[in-house]
């Protein structure tokens, strides 16, 4: 585990690739030990898609190639572990599916 410092107790503020900035996010210190999509992504296929928050929705996605927006494993994982909510439905093309 690493090393925490007072920062890591303190919200932050993150800026996201489509211009959105999140104020107020959780501190880094919340997820230690877990996938954490904003602070530590989880080894998922998706890990380098690019990614987005959903105003709307309040979720994170990530993009594929054909930029359709797929909910990001550690945000799915998250709201099912400790919120008893599954928001992993969307309209899928395939692309987050793990080919075996």
């Amino acid at each position: 585990m690493d090393d925490l410092t007072i920062g890591d107790y303190l919200p932050t503020t993150v800026e996201l690739a489509e211009g959105v900035t999140l104020y107020n996010v959780h501190p880094r210190a919340f997820c230690q030990g877990r996938g954490c999509v904003i602070h530590a992504p989880s080894d998922h296929r998706m890990k380098n898609w690019p990614k987005d928050f959903d105003l709307e929705t309040r979720h994170f996605n990530r993009f594929c190639a054909h930029r359709v927006a797929h909910p990001d494993p550690d945000d799915v994982a998250y709201f099912s572990t400790y919120l008893y909510r599954d928001i992993s439905g969307h309209d899928c093309d395939g692309c987050c599916v793990v080919v075996r």
